[in-house]
C-alpha cells in the first residue's frame, strides 16, 4: 500500500533516518537528509513569495537536485513543471508563456536565458541556480544559488495535501496539433500511478531502483515517486553518453530494478553486453517504456538477463500506466502490436469498433485532470465521466489483452521522444530557401531509435542543400527533432485544403547532399 509522498518521506525520515533514499555519482542521500534538503529549498521558495498553486519550472539534469527540486514543490503545495534541460531557450519560452511560472530551478548553463524567460512570463520573479556565483540576471527576477540560500533560510513545513484533486505537476507533451500541451496531474493521480506500478512489479522497501531515462519524462519521474513512497532507494547513474559508467554504477549499487528506454538498452546490449549481463545477479525486474522494443532487442535482453523479469509498458502522459506485457518466452511477430493486460485499476474500451478495431479509451484514477489552460483540447479527449480518448487504435483479445495497431495521428516516436511533424515543418519552412515541407517518420536505419525524422522538401532556391537545412534546424530544434533524412522533390501530395498528405509520403528515401 502506497501513501502520500510527503507523509511517506516524513515517516521514513523518522523511522529509518539513515536509510538510503538516493544514490548518484556524488554519493548517497538518506531519507532524513532528503527531507531536510527538500524542506530547506521549499523554505527558500516560500521566502521568495512562492505559494501553493504557483508553477515552478524544473530545468534540471538527472540528478539529486532534480529530485530535491521536485520534492520542494510538493512540500509547498506548488506545481512542479519538469522540462527538458537540453531543449533550446525558444522552446522553454513557449512553456513560460503557457503556464506563467512564478519560479524556476535551473542549471548554471541556462542562466543566460533569464532575460528572455522574464519577457515570456510576467509572473516570473524568482530563479534558483543549482551552483555557481557569477550568473546572468534579469530585471524583476530574484536570482540566487541553492547552497547560499538553503543554508540560511528557515525550513518549510510540508503542506497538507488533504485536497487530493489539487494539481501537483504539469508535464508537457506534444499532441496531434504539434503544440506542447501541459498535462495536469493531481495528487490523487500520482498516488494511483505509484500504487499501480507497485502492485504490478511487487515493489518493496528493499528495492534499489535504477533510472536510465530522463527525469523530466513522466516514465522516469513516476518510478522515482513510487520508490520514495515505499522507502526504497532510487539510483541515478551518471548522465551523458558513457554507458559503461552507468552500468558500472548500477552494478556497484546492486540494482534490483531498472527502468530504461529501448534506445539506451539497444546500445547497451550491442556495445556493452558484458556490463549489462553483470547486473543479472541482483536485477529482479527491467521495465521498458516510452517506445516499442524490437523483437531482436527483447531476445538479446533475455539472453543477457535470463533470470530478470522483463516488462514492456504502454502509457501516455495523460494516463501514465495503461497496459503492460511480461516477456515469458520466445517472441513472435506480435511484439510491438501485443501490448498486454491493463494495469490494476485500468478499464479499457474500444470506441466505434470496425472489425473489432477501435479507438482506445481508458478509465482509471490515473487519468489526467486535463490540459493546462486548454479547455477545448481537454474536451476533445476527456469525457464528462473521466474517460480518456487516446490517440491510438487497437483491438482486445478474448483474454482482455490489448493489441495496438497504430496512432491516429502522425506523431513520430524517436528513441522514446515524441516529435511533432508540425513543429519540425514550421522550423524548416522558416528557411527562405524552402517553399513547402512535409515531415514523416522513417524507420531508424541503425535500429536503435525506432523512428527518426524524415523531411520531404520543395525548395524555393535550387541551390539549397541538406547541410543548409540541417544547420537551420539545429538552431531551432532539439537534436532528436532534427531530420535524419532530407529529400528534395518538385511537389508534395496535398489535400484539397492544402495540407500535406503524409500517408502518401511514408516510404524510404535517400538524402541528397
Amino acid at each position: 500500500m502506497t501513501q502520500g509522498l510527503m507523509a511517506a518521506l516524513q515517516t521514513f525520515a523518522r523511522s529509518a533516518p539513515e536509510r538510503m533514499a538516493l544514490s548518484s555519482k556524488d554519493g548517497a542521500v538518506s531519507y532524513a537528509e532528503l527531507l531536510q534538503r527538500s524542506r530547506a529549498l521549499a523554505g527558500v521558495l516560500r521566502a521568495e513569495g512562492i505559494a501553493p498553486g504557483d508553477r515552478v519550472v524544473l530545468v534540471l539534469d538527472n540528478s539529486v537536485e532534480f529530485v530535491v527540486g521536485y520534492l520542494a514543490t510538493q512540500v509547498l503545495g506548488a506545481i512542479a513543471v519538469p522540462w527538458n534541460p537540453m531543449s533550446p531557450c525558444a522552446a522553454l519560452e513557449g512553456v513560460f508563456r503557457d503556464c506563467t511560472p512564478a519560479a524556476a530551478l535551473i542549471e548554471p548553463r541556462h542562466a543566460d536565458w533569464l532575460p528572455a524567460l522574464a519577457q515570456a512570463s510576467a509572473a516570473f520573479r524568482s530563479v534558483g541556480v543549482t551552483r555557481g556565483t557569477d550568473t546572468h540576471r534579469a530585471a524583476g527576477v530574484s536570482t540566487w544559488t541553492w547552497a547560499d540560500r538553503m543554508a540560511v533560510s528557515p525550513m518549510a513545513e510540508p503542506c497538507d495535501h488533504g485536497r487530493t484533486d489539487d494539481v501537483a505537476a504539469i508535464i508537457y507533451t506534444s499532441g496531434t496539433t504539434g503544440t506542447p500541451k501541459g498535462v495536469m496531474l493531481s495528487q490523487r493521480n500520482l498516488e494511483a500511478i505509484a500504487a499501480a506500478g507497485t502492485q504490478m512489479l511487487g515493489l518493496a522497501s528493499e528495492d534499489r531502483v535504477g533510472i536510465v531515462a530522463p527525469l523530466f519524462h513522466l516514465y522516469a519521474l513516476r518510478e522515482v515517486d513510487a520508490a520514495l513512497r515505499l522507502g526504497a532507494a532510487v539510483l541515478l547513474p551518471p548522465g551523458g553518453v558513457f554507458l559503461t559508467s552507468q552500468l558500472g554504477f548500477l552494478k556497484s549499487a546492486q540494482a534490483t530494478g531498472l527502468s530504461a528506454v529501448p534506445s539506451v538498452l539497444a546500445i547497451m546490449a550491442e556495445k556493452y553486453p558484458a556490463g549489462l549481463a553483470a547486473l543479472a545477479g541482483d536485477l529482479r525486474y527491467l521495465t521498458i517504456g516510452t517506445a516499442p522494443a524490437t523483437r531482436a532487442l527483447v531476445a538479446r535482453l533475455r539472453d543477457l538477463l535470463p533470470q530478470t523479469r522483463i516488462v514492456l509498458t504502454y502509457g501516455l502522459t495523460e494516463c501514465s500506466r495503461v497496459c503492460y506485457r511480461e516477456i515469458v518466452g520466445p517472441e513472435d511477430d506480435s511484439l510491438g502490436v501485443h501490448i498486454g493486460r491493463p494495469y490494476p485499476g485500468v478499464e479499457l474500451e474500444l470506441l466505434n469498433p470496425s472489425d473489432g478495431v477501435g479507438r482506445i479509451a481508458v478509465r482509471s484514477p490515473m487519468v489526467m485532470r486535463g490540459y493546462w489552460n486548454r479547455p477545448e483540447a481537454t474536451a476533445a479527449v476527456l469525457q464528462s465521466d473521466g474517460t480518456l480518448l487516446t490517440p491510438d487504435c487497437g483491438w482486445l483479445s478474448e483474454q482482455g489483452e490489448l493489441h495496438l495497431l497504430g496512432r491516429l495521428d502522425d506523431v513520430i516516436n524517436c528513441g522514446g521522444h515524441k516529435v511533432s511533424p508540425d513543429e519540425v515543418e514550421a522550423a524548416l519552412v522558416s528557411h527562405p530557401g524552402v517553399a513547402q515541407v512535409a515531415v514523416t517518420p522513417l524507420a531508424d536505419p541503425e535500429g536503435l531509435l525506432g523512428q527518426v525524422v524524415r523531411a520531404v522538401v520543395v525548395p524555393r532556391d535550387p541551390a539549397l542543400t541538406s547541410a543548409d537545412l540541417l544547420q537551420h534546424a539545429a538552431r531551432r530544434l532539439e537534436a532528436y527533432k532534427v531530420p535524419r533524412v532530407i529529400e528534395f522533390v518538385e511537389e508534395i501530395p496535398s489535400s484539397v485544403l492544402g495540407k500535406p498528405q503524409r500517408s502518401a509520403l511514408r516510404r524510404d528515401a535517400a538524402p541528397r547532399a
